[in-house]
């Protein structure tokens, strides 16, 4: 292979809307060979490989798709995705031959390479090898992973598989024992790897390294600095050069030999995912479509199909897609601000909830037990879980006094095995839990010095651990089914600091980062996010946990002021007011309503002017 030269025209595959985060290419067929891409838009695409041309799409998956594959001769394809499957494929008719339900989202597939098994590395640390031929047999299992597969390949020889994780670790693994045989630890997670088209390399993309393996010794044959952080490379079949993509929008390629830079930094828009090279091909996945290069490099993204070198000409069109950018960016701003004061005024209308199944921690009083009832109400099957067994039974009598149907389980939800195995008897006896209200809390109201090591554990264990241990017993059923509702009770005092409830406060303020956080990892998973997501931020609730509120509006001595607009808030108003919430699928939800633009508005206040307000305001707690 030539290197002397840079193929400037692209040939350009478009059709995806999100990040291609995968690739593969089949063997060279009686028709030609094929491409195969993983998107995180939940469709991936086969096409022609010589052409580009895109000959048809997989659809059936609900997220992400994060690995795809196909067997020598392309007849079967395979793919991974972020709703816990990996799918089996007839890639000459498109129809869906299998499904492998797994544990969590499944990041890498791979055929072996006679093409009658199915190899699977997922979030849950775990490598899967299914036998086609047997596809509802159970897998063979590898554990030994710390952390979440990224990529894991067959060997040659077929007898041994090879994976990367983010525990930092390279391992091969022998089929047949099950057993780990080698390992390579690195200094930071890797990002990438494949297996040279002879077998005998391994490449690794690691920090700001390139590194070469041999996958019998794991002796490192080739090590080469890179200007960035790699995401992906890729050797040529010739061993002549290889190629690799970094986090800072550019394309390296070098000589394998020396590790001299052959290509100077060039330009992609918006960046790199991955790598692959082929006989005929060298191969990159930019941010939005797939992209594919003839003879030497190139590069392309829609109808943008040009190679800009690093220099002044790369710097000005650099500068007029960034200030593209802006005004679309800007755009959309406006149009979603407009959008959502539009909201605030007619809100979305209520869904309907019946036939659902909803699991409600804290049901044995307050607002846990209104809530229950009134989703009892709506038509929901309630699950009932709660530690006080005299006030579960209560709660249980209500729904069956209003024709509800409701279910009662004495779990302790800071118990992270009581919960699994409360879990397990739903699933057993009524079904999968496809609403789940996170309610159960305490509350400790005193000076922050004054507590104890084992209040604090308290506190967080059961406003913290609880919603974890939960949501990893409830949530993997939600994404394969593609639905779900999860409420999560905060507290004002998750937004904003009150004296004498720091820790609450702080347990609260998890809660809500917890919440956060998740919304935006499934939504990154999968843009249509099908699973909502409702953070609750209640002021003072009439539940019994506080008995000396200190609320200046509402004081009798002296007279209060404007009482209505910081009330002790009785339990079944607040539940009205959070199955609204549920019920047109918002995101926060406070109680009251107005907090919420004060809240909106401390945001771009100095702290002073906020700290006026508070104490104009003089809510809180008094010390108990």
């Amino acid at each position: 292979m030539a290197s002397s030269s840079l193929r400037q025209t692209a040939l350009t595959c478009s059709g995806h809307t999100r990040p291609v985060v995968d690739l593969a290419f089949s063997d060279i067929t009686e028709s030609g060979y094929y491409l195969i891409s993983a998107c995180k838009d939940g469709k991936p695409m086969i096409r022609q490989g010589e052409t580009g041309d895109w000959i048809g799409t997989f659809e059936g998956h609900k997220g992400a798709v994060w690995g795809v594959a196909l067997n020598r001769d392309a007849t079967k394809a395979a793919t991974g995705a972020a709703d816990f499957m990996a799918k089996l494929w007839d890639a000459t008719t498109g129809e869906e031959v299998h499904s492998f339900m797994h544990s969590h989202i499944v990041k890498s597939v791979d055929f072996s390479p006679d093409g009658v098994r199915l190899l699977t590395g997922s979030n849950e640390k775990l490598l899967r090898i299914f036998d086609l031929e047997r596809p509802d047999a159970d897998p063979d299992k590898f554990s030994g992973h710390q952390d979440g597969l990224k990529t894991t390949k067959y060997l040659k020889d077929g007898k041994r598989i090879v994976s990367l994780s983010d525990d930092k670790t390279l391992r091969i693994w022998d089929c047949g024992t099950r057993q780990e045989i080698k390992k390579l630890e690195f200094k930071t997670p890797p990002n990438g790897m494949e297996v040279s088209a002879d077998g005998t390399t391994l490449v690794v993309a690691h920090g700001n390294f390139a590194s070469f393996f041999n996958v019998d010794s794991l002796e490192k044959l080739q090590e080469v600095r890179v200007p960035s952080t790699v995401n992906s490379a890729s050797l040529h079949p010739d061993k002549t050069v290889f190629v690799c993509g970094g986090i800072d929008f550019k394309m390296y390629k070098f000589d394998y030999s020396s590790g001299a830079e052959i290509v100077k930094s060039y330009y992609s828009f918006p960046g790199f995912e991955c790598f692959h090279v082929a006989s005929k091909f060298e191969q990159c996945c930019d941010k939005d479509v797939c992209l594919e290069f003839q003879t030497e490099l190139a590069m392309g993204k829609g109808s943008l199909s040009f190679l800009w070198p690093f220099g002044l000409l790369g710097f000005f069109f650099e500068l007029f897609v960034a200030s593209l950018d802006v005004v679309v960016l800007s755009t959309k701003s406006w149009f979603l601000f407009v959008a959502a004061i539009y909201r605030y005024v007619f809100p979305h209308k209520r869904k309907s909830i019946a036939g659902e199944i909803a699991l409600v921690s804290g049901a044995g009083h307050g607002m846990g037990r209104e809530i229950a009832i009134k989703l009892s109400e709506l038509g929901a099957t309630v699950i009932c879980w709660d530690i006080n067994k005299d006030g579960l039974q209560l709660t249980l009598n209500m729904i069956s006094r209003v024709g509800g149907r409701g279910l009662g389980d004495l779990v302790d939800v800071s118990n992270c095995e009581a919960v699994k195995a409360g879990a397990a008897r739903i699933l057993e006896k009524i079904g999968h839990v496809t609403i789940l209200v996170n309610n159960a809390g305490i509350l400790s109201s005193k000076p922050f010095l004054s507590h104890s090591p084992r209040e604090i554990e308290r506190v967080f264990s059961v406003n913290v651990f609880s919603h974890f241990w939960t949501l990893e017993a409830v949530l993997p059923s939600m994404v394969a089914k593609g639905r779900g509702h999860i409420v999560a009770m905060s507290s004002i005092a998750g937004v904003q600091g009150i004296p004498y409830l720091v820790a609450y406060g702080a347990s609260k303020s998890a809660v809500t980062g917890l919440m956060d956080g998740l919304l935006e990892e499934l939504r990154y998973d999968d843009k249509t996010n099908p699973i909502k997501l409702t953070v609750v931020h209640p002021f003072i609730v009439n539940t019994g946990h506080i008995n000396k509120p200190r609320i200046r509006f509402s004081q009798k001595n002296p007279p209060p002021r404007f009482k209505f607009l910081m009330p002790v808030t009785e339990p079944r108003v607040a539940a009205d007011m959070i199955i609204d919430g549920v019920l047109r699928n918002k995101e926060w939800v406070f109680i009251p309503w107005w907090i919420e633009i004060l809240y909106r508005m401390s945001k771009i206040w100095p702290r002073n002017v906020h700290r006026l307000i508070l104490d104009f305001l003089d809510a809180g707690v008094s010390k108990q």
